[in-house]
């Protein structure tokens, strides 16, 4: 994963990385980027799509954070995290290393009471499985659908009923 190119354009890195896992760490200077990029187009256009893929991101997480409830935000952060970082097993999709709902709560901007409350929610409705200081086990189709059924039927942030 890339990470610190902001400072490409502004001269100076404000960004903060935690791994989630034991990670090697190695770090580049501009000017040997640069001059790595301009010998090698392949390099180039690897780049251009890393980073072209998380600003893609970033206005997708905009977009989120502005117009959807925080259900729905909770329930798209689970399903790309599973997809990023999930594993398939006969019980569902799950999620490790673990996750906490303080985590969680900084990734749907909210508070981490609410995050509980949403958790309980979908572990109720079995979209979602999960215990203290364990793994996330999440039902991928069960989640897409609720999303797909919820679209613009739910008034902001009302609780769900079975």
């Amino acid at each position: 994963e890339t990470f610190g190119e902001f400072c490409l354009c502004s001269g100076t890195s404000r960004e903060q990385a935690q791994t989630m896992e034991n990670s090697e760490i190695v770090e580049i200077s501009f000017e040997d980027l640069l001059a790595h990029l301009q010998h090698s187009r392949q390099a180039l256009m690897q780049f251009l799509n890393s980073m072209s893929r998380r600003l893609a991101g970033a206005y997708e997480q905009i977009h989120i954070l502005s117009f959807d409830r925080r259900m729905e935000r909770l329930i798209r952060t689970l399903l790309r995290l599973a997809h990023d970082m999930g594993e398939s097993t006969e019980q569902g999709i799950k999620i490790e290393p673990i996750l906490t709902q303080d985590d969680l709560a900084q990734m749907i901007a909210a508070r981490r009471e609410v995050t509980s409350t949403l958790l309980n929610q979908l572990r109720n409705l079995r979209l979602i499985d999960y215990s203290r200081g364990g793994h996330i086990l999440i039902n991928q189709r069960g989640l897409e659908e609720y999303l797909a059924s919820h679209d613009d039927k739910v008034v902001a942030d009302q609780p769900l009923t079975k």
